[in-house]
């Protein structure tokens, strides 16, 4: 669960960074750390989406579509 929210920080805190820049804005599920650090713990994706993150299941992709700096 740390290495969870560690990830969910690291993913947070480069759209607060870089809010303009879209790579940050977008989370691939596909990728293997992905799911090992964070798709496959429980609630790892809801905290996502509480962050403004929705899942795009045709891309398999969480994208961050309108950044919010209060939720950050």
């Amino acid at each position: 669960m740390k290495t969870c929210f560690k990830t969910i920080g690291i993913y947070t805190g480069n759209v607060v960074k870089n809010p303009t820049e879209d790579k940050f804005k977008t989370i691939n599920m596909a990728n293997e750390a992905f799911q090992k650090r964070v798709g496959k713990i429980s609630g790892g994706k809801i905290i996502l989406k509480a962050f403004g993150f929705e899942e795009n299941l045709e891309e398999n992709k969480m994208v961050l579509k309108e950044f919010n700096a209060d939720l950050f």
